[in-house]
């Protein structure tokens, strides 16, 4: 009942009956006070939306840095992988860790799985290699100014946005703030008009 359309609804009703009869003062109080309230309203639902856009890029940020480090803890794991000795229970203990940040990869992004020598994992997105070997490849993310996600290798190669986990529930809640955030300013321009 507060929200930017139900309001203009009220406003328009409101002159309507102000043209039918022009000389209510009462109407025409009730008018400018309609119109006055739409203004908040277009207002507000900005300020909300933007608010919404932060937080979601706060929370992508969030799971980047949890993304990063599981691939560090991965690469640290293939390494002790291609030292330990297969069979031991160190060697167990490291495969369980392996799959616990592989876990948390795919819960985060879509990711492609192989392994190496010693069950090491390589952990790739796209066509890029994000963990091979002992080597880590961290990913980055930016936050917009119109509120979208960009995604990325941290030396700055784009990458496309995740399509799964949380990440890339994120880039899709991301984009679809970013539509209504431009519905509402080309609303808010037939508005003034």
């Amino acid at each position: 009942s507060t929200g930017v359309g139900q309001l203009m609804i009220g406003m328009f009703q409101n002159m309507e009956k102000l043209a039918a009869s022009p000389t209510d003062t009462s109407l025409r109080v009730t008018t400018l006070d309609s119109i006055s309230r739409v203004a908040q309203a277009f207002n507000q639902t900005a300020t909300d939306l933007k608010t919404v856009s932060e937080g979601i890029a706060t929370e992508a940020k969030a799971s980047v840095a949890t993304i990063n480090q599981s691939l560090d803890a991965l690469a640290d794991i293939n390494n002790s992988l291609l030292r330990a000795q297969p069979g031991t229970s160190a060697y167990a203990q490291l495969l369980d860790s392996r799959d616990s940040a592989l876990q948390t990869l795919s819960q985060n992004m879509n990711i492609t799985v192989s392994f190496g020598a010693n069950d090491s994992a390589i952990v790739s997105f796209g066509d890029q290699t994000l963990v091979s070997g002992n080597a880590a490849t961290n990913v980055a993310l930016t936050a917009n100014s119109n509120g979208t996600l960009s995604f990325g290798l941290a030396d700055g190669t784009a990458l496309g946005a995740p399509a799964n986990g949380t990440l890339g529930g994120l880039f899709s809640a991301a984009n679809t703030v970013t539509q209504r955030r431009t519905s509402l300013d080309t609303l808010a321009a037939q508005f003034t008009t």
